[in-house]
């Protein structure tokens, strides 16, 4: 049953609906009634929202997913993830899309400990529910002509190894037009494999950073990120 969080702070992303056309909730099945409804109680559940056909037809999609940028500072035996999404909408009329976010949740990486989400340079908050058993959350945004909304989220590891969702981006049906991903690790520790080949490392505050930049970006794997303690 999911509850009813509060965020007091300050996309790989699933969408349930993009206005009027159904995609994934899972990189590899249609989504289910069940699997939305475990994110609300029993009184208001319903099933996946649909949008009322306008009169005038939109050519092509009403939202376009426009880039991201992520950022990760790996710690021993945490993550935090900082996410910003942009979005841009093709449509002059109001659009509030309802996201299902998924979390890299196995043996190896705990549910996340702290979530935060808000929309907006203003950092307007957003309300939003977890189901720990589906590893994600459940929010809605409202999407201007260019909209950016941000999830920080930490999550413990029980292994040197931290990774980000990408492949969940495919369920929007086209690359995203801009990537940046930002990981850092603290001096001790040397990283061994990354699934994406950074385009640059630097040293800040005892930190070595890791940047990667891509542009027409469709991802076909997750961003894994693994390491060792230096000798």
């Amino acid at each position: 049953m999911g509850r009813k969080f509060y965020i007091i702070a300050s996309l790989g992303i699933i969408i349930l609906v993009l206005v009027g056309a159904f995609v994934y909730f899972q990189p590899l099945r249609t989504p289910e009634p069940e699997t939305f409804k475990a994110f609300f109680p029993k009184e208001e559940r319903k099933s996946p929202p649909t949008v009322q056909k306008n009169k005038e037809k939109i050519p092509g999609p009403r939202v376009t997913f426009a880039g991201e940028k992520i950022i990760m500072d790996i710690e021993d035996g945490r993550v935090t993830v900082t996410g910003h999404y942009y979005f841009r909408r093709n449509d002059p009329e109001k659009v509030s899309i309802p996201l299902i976010y998924p979390f890299p949740v196995n043996g190896n990486m705990s549910f996340p400990d702290t979530v935060e989400v808000f929309q907006g340079d203003r950092l307007s908050p957003v309300e939003y529910r977890e189901n720990i058993q589906s590893g994600a959350i459940y929010f809605k945004v409202n999407v201007e002509m260019e909209s950016e909304f941000t999830v920080r989220y930490s999550q413990e590891l029980h292994a040197p190894e931290a990774v980000y969702i990408l492949e969940t981006t495919k369920a929007w049906g086209r690359p995203l037009l801009w990537a940046e991903f930002v990981f850092s690790l603290p001096a001790h520790l040397r990283m061994t494999e990354c699934s994406y080949t950074p385009d640059s490392s630097t040293s800040e505050d005892n930190r070595t950073v890791y940047r990667i930049t891509r542009k027409n970006f469709m991802p076909d794997r997750n961003l894994t990120v693994r390491w060792t303690e230096r000798k």
